[in-house]
């Protein structure tokens, strides 16, 4: 409980408020707007439920 409470303390604090260019250095490219990502993804049907689906038509496929 206490690593819990230090943990929230320090982000608290501001400590963590720093930008840095991490997520570039590692995809090689600026990262992308969550909204953008978003739109795109849905756009395309790669959402939640068309995983859902393929999931449970691969796990009905396995029982037969």
């Amino acid at each position: 409980m206490k690593l819990t409470i230090g943990l929230y303390a320090h982000v608290r604090s501001g400590a963590l408020n720093s930008v840095t260019n991490d997520v570039e250095k590692a995809l090689g490219r600026p990262p992308r707007d969550f909204t953008d990502y978003a739109r795109t993804a849905a756009s395309q049907g790669r959402g939640r439920a068309d995983r859902y689906a393929r999931i449970k038509e691969r796990s009905s496929e396995r029982r037969r």
